[in-house]
């Protein structure tokens, strides 16, 4: 070894190294050596490169390919913008409220069976308001149950006039 101006041992050079008897070896078997391999390392380089180019042309493909699919599908700022213009009306929304007045006038009409042993029975409004006046009976409501939100407790309970 040589010393500079700096008086600071210079590197070996390679050929004037000592071979290592454990990496002589190591080649020996087929292992890595200590050296690199520049075309190897630009194989593997541009080969992950080509790789993520063509995944991502394959993702742009499979994403414009499914927005031309969905072009009928309207966007979230669409359906905002639709339903604050029209909120919640339904084109048969009268025809469906006709037909609901008309179930709710004829159970209030008619006379029917309110479970399936017979205890319970449903009469016409008329009727019952009618039975209601004969028997002078009066229907009352317990303001506590109402205020507590129990609507168990706060079905009409008919009462005697005194």
């Amino acid at each position: 070894m040589t010393e500079n101006r700096y008086n600071v041992p210079d590197q070996p050079s390679p050929e004037n190294v000592p071979a290592d008897p454990a990496l002589e070896a190591a080649r020996e078997q087929g292992h890595e050596g200590d050296g690199l391999h520049v075309r190897t390392i630009v194989i593997t380089a541009v080969s992950l490169f080509l790789l993520a180019v063509v995944s991502l042309g394959l993702v742009a493909f499979i994403m414009r390919s499914r927005s031309q699919l969905d072009d009928s599908r309207m966007t979230a700022a669409e359906e905002w913008r639709e339903q604050a213009v029209a909120p919640g009306v339904t084109p048969d929304q009268t025809a469906m409220r006709q037909e609901a007045e008309r179930q709710w006038q004829q159970q209030l009409s008619s006379y029917a069976w309110q479970d399936p042993d017979h205890k319970f029975a449903r009469i016409p409004i008329e009727r019952a308001l009618s039975l209601l006046a004969e028997r002078e009976l009066q229907v009352s409501f317990a303001p506590s149950s109402i205020s507590a939100g129990n609507p168990k407790d706060s079905a009409p309970t008919p009462e005697a006039k005194p």
